[in-house]
């Protein structure tokens, strides 16, 4: 991937918490070697907190993302959505947790070389495995930015059809 992008996947169930330093995803340039730049990592830091490092990719160095989520919050039942977005145009690199802006990292203008590869379960060359297992689903890669839709509450959807409701009560009568 050249230029903007967007990977979207779902999670859950990861069944340890024991993964202190683990890594859930991380996207890099063929040839690059742990430590080094030109890779991102989705990972797991000793406390337990989900964080995406920019590891210096294209040259540009720092700027880290905390998700707001840990690995106690992914081990729920539940799927969560999480989204990396490349936005050259605004210079931007954006982590979104369930349609909603978790954080980013501004002045984003990534060089050469271009992202050739992606793993999940861990980082570039199998360092830093997960621990136990973790559910992925509808997996996606796209070539530009595609934004998450956030997810509507329940609350919202009732009184959005509560309403619908009563103006078509209102229509008949």
């Amino acid at each position: 991937m050249q230029g903007s992008f967007t990977v979207s996947f779902d999670l859950k169930n990861l069944s340890s918490t024991s993964n202190g330093w683990k890594d859930i995803f991380s996207l890099y340039t063929n040839g690059t070697v742990f430590g080094e730049s030109n890779s991102m990592v989705l990972e797991f830091t000793n406390n337990g907190e989900l964080y995406l490092y920019n590891k210096g990719f294209g040259g540009q160095t720092g700027g880290n993302i905390n998700t707001g989520l840990t690995w106690t919050d992914l081990q729920q039942d539940s799927w969560t959505n999480l989204s990396i977005v490349s936005d050259l145009s605004s210079q931007t690199l954006s982590v979104y947790v369930n349609g909603a802006l978790a954080g980013t990292i501004t002045e984003w203008n990534p060089s050469s070389p271009a992202l050739t590869g992606s793993q999940f379960g861990a980082s570039f060359g199998n360092t830093r495995p997960m621990n136990g297992t973790m559910d992925i689903n509808n997996i996606k890669f796209y070539d530009g930015v595609v934004l998450p839709v956030p997810e509507a509450a329940t609350a919202s959807l009732g009184l959005l059809g509560l309403a619908a409701l009563m103006m078509r009560r209102r229509r008949c009568c």
